[in-house]
């Protein structure tokens, strides 16, 4: 039986299928051109209210977070700003940040640290405003004194007798002192004493001199200045000497006074001083007025005999008050408020006030390093220059913690220091020697070509704690002033110096302590003239110093009151 094969056949898609698969394929098309179109409406645009606002906002808190904590300006005007904040590169020193607007619609905001390469903080811009909202701060300074020229303080020159008196160990005596002041002088700095003496004959001794205060027939334990005399010094016969005291301290007019006069050293008897007996009493004063101070216990209890006098002379400078008084005045910057519209945006500039939270003060230069980082590598007022320079080459290895054991010296010299109204110098150190850190300056020249000499030096007073020393020479040979009873450790110490005025107020640990009237020298010509930081032998360290040019005083008369008697209070022991 034979059967008959079927015919296979693939199977196709019919017309319908086709229409229906068409249909479907348009519809998945749509929707997919639809998403597209969707998507592309909703991507933001550059010029979009919503992209600029976010973008303005963005740039404007950034600015202000930045001013909030400004510590210096270098520039400001009303398209651009440039300002100093605390470290932000971790090098430990302060870095500078500017932003800038050239001012032309469309060209960039930008924004630079230090001098890096500047970033565009928005494309192109439509309107960068600033301006600036200030307070005044005001501060009088304690009245001003001045040292007048070397003048006889005390003395009893007459010597007729031959009689003298003899310098032992437990023998001491003294002298009754009547400062003889004239009516203008608050009080004087004892600077030297002249007296007739000689010497034992083994001439191994040491006595000592002291001006000290006095309470009736007792000297008492303040001391305003003191000498040691060698006895090897002095002559087998009598004869006029004279022995010079140093860091003498500033004694007021109407302190009862005392020379007192003591064994330190030697075999037996040290020297003899010459008496002279007095009929009717000192001068012709008598009682407490005048008179020889002695005691056989080495000190212990005294008595007066107004009878005799030693034979001397005390010499010093007397202090005058000024007649006049300052008050230092400073613009510090408070507010600054910011308009800000980038070139794409179609609505009003965005508006933000920036509170600057450190108020920094309107100068005219500036220098600060706190030692964290080397200070020599470092332009905070984008003048091309390190504003400290070292004397020899800085080395790193000096910096610990954020201390500075000097290695030479700092030195900031900015122009027109001579023309400047008012400059402040802060600085925090300590000394662990007799010969401790110094601030040189600042200097200034006058109109005259003279320089203003001063030096103010802290060091360690051998019990523990420190003292401050500031001198009106370049050769540290006389203090002017001594802050003693300084704590060991950081001292904080703010100089406010007025050129034109010639005048330094000194503050410690924040606190003034008097002002005084500088006297002008002739420049030896090798002098830096500008301000230095650093050691004058011994172990000197600084943690910190800034140096602010700028600002106004105003001027007017002295209060002979409250003022004066507060200036009396603060410079004298």
């Amino acid at each position: 039986m034979i059967q008959r094969a079927r015919r296979q056949f693939a199977r196709g898609h019919t017309l319908l299928e086709m229409t229906l698969s068409l249909a479907l394929l348009s519809m998945v098309m749509m929707s997919v051109g639809s998403a597209v179109l969707f998507a592309s409406s909703v991507t933001p645009k550059e010029s979009d209210p919503g992209v600029t606002l976010a973008v303005d906002s963005r740039a404007l808190n950034q600015i202000a977070e930045d001013l909030a904590v400004a510590r210096y300006m270098v520039s400001k005007s009303d398209h651009s700003v440039s300002f100093i904040v605390s470290d932000r590169t971790g090098d430990g020193n302060p870095d500078r940040i500017t932003y800038a607007w050239s001012g032309t619609y469309g060209d960039p905001l930008t924004y630079q640290l230090n001098n890096n390469n500047t970033i565009k903080l928005i494309s192109a811009v439509a309107v960068f405003d600033l301006s600036y909202d200030y307070t005044q701060t005001s501060k009088t300074l304690p009245v001003a004194t001045s040292l007048g020229s070397e003048k006889t303080i005390d003395a009893y020159t007459t010597s007729t007798s031959g009689s003298t008196r003899a310098v032992r160990p437990m023998e001491w005596f003294g002298q009754v002192v009547t400062p003889a002041l004239s009516v203008e002088a608050i009080g004087f700095v004892p600077t030297k004493l002249k007296f007739i003496g000689q010497r034992d004959s083994t001439s191994d001794g040491i006595a000592l001199f002291e001006l000290r205060d006095r309470t009736s027939a007792s000297p008492g334990s303040t001391v305003y200045a003191s000498s040691t005399i060698l006895e090897s010094a002095l002559s087998s016969s009598r004869a006029w000497y004279e022995t010079s005291f140093a860091d003498a301290g500033a004694v007021a007019s109407g302190q009862d006074l005392a020379l007192m006069f003591s064994y330190k050293s030697g075999t037996d008897q040290v020297s003899y001083l010459a008496e002279e007996s007095v009929s009717g009493g000192l001068l012709g004063l008598g009682g407490d007025k005048g008179g020889l101070l002695e005691s056989s216990n080495g000190g212990s209890t005294w008595s007066l005999d107004d009878s005799k006098t030693f034979v001397y002379q005390l010499m010093g400078r007397e202090l005058i008050a000024d007649s006049q008084q300052h008050t230092v005045n400073q613009s510090c910057l408070t507010q600054t408020t910011i308009k800000l519209q980038s070139a794409a945006a179609s609505r009003s500039p965005l508006l933000r006030k920036a509170f600057m939270a450190l108020a920094p003060k309107s100068l005219d230069t500036f220098a600060e390093t706190e030692f964290d980082g080397d200070p020599t590598s470092v332009d905070l007022n984008n003048d091309g220059a390190a504003e400290w320079q070292h004397s020899n080459i800085f080395v790193k290895e000096s910096l610990n913690g954020g201390l500075w054991t000097c290695d030479g010296r700092l030195t900031f010299n900015p122009d027109g220091l001579s023309e400047a109204g008012v400059i402040t110098v802060k600085a925090r150190m300590q000394s662990n020697d007799t010969l401790g850190p110094a601030i040189y300056g600042p200097y200034a020249i006058d109109s005259g070509g003279q320089l203003l000499p001063l030096i103010t030096q802290l060091r360690s007073d051998g019990a523990g704690g420190q003292e401050l020393v500031v001198y009106n020479d370049l050769e540290m040979r006389t203090a002017i002033l001594i802050i003693p009873d300084l704590p060991g450790g950081q001292v904080d110490v703010q100089l406010t110096v007025l050129p034109h005025e010639h005048t330094v107020s000194i503050e410690v640990m924040h606190k003034a302590v008097g002002s005084i009237l500088l006297s002008h020298a002739d420049n030896p010509g090798n002098l830096d003239l500008g301000i230095s930081i650093g050691t004058t032998g011994g172990v000197a360290q600084f943690s910190s110093v800034s140096v602010q040019v700028g600002g106004t005083y105003s001027t007017q008369a002295s209060d002979t009151g409250g003022l004066l008697s507060e200036t009396l209070n603060l410079l004298l022991k």
